[in-house]
């Protein structure tokens, strides 16, 4: 059984690495605190250096990622994990 894996940000790095971790057999959860994915990049227009409109970009990237658990409007406040047996 594999162990949860929580990315914390929605944006293209957070998007990616749910990606790879799909690939890999994981169910990531993600957890953005604002309403949509994207982060910064999707405030912008276009993409340098090809001109490839950010949209386009986000939405491919959504739809690569749609077996992840996503949570939007979400925020972390403590992460705290015990392990037993493990000693400190």
């Amino acid at each position: 059984m594999k162990e949860n894996v929580v990315i914390i940000g929605g944006g293209v790095a957070g998007m990616e690495a749910a990606k790879q971790l799909l690939n890999l057999g994981y169910k990531p959860f993600v957890v953005e605190k604002s309403d949509h994915l994207g982060g910064h990049v999707a405030q912008w227009h276009k993409l340098f250096p090809d001109l490839t409109p950010t949209k386009d970009l986000i939405k491919k990237m959504s739809s690569d990622i749609k077996d992840a658990n996503v949570f939007l409007e979400t925020q972390v406040n403590t992460i705290s994990k015990t392990r037993e047996g493990v000693p400190e």
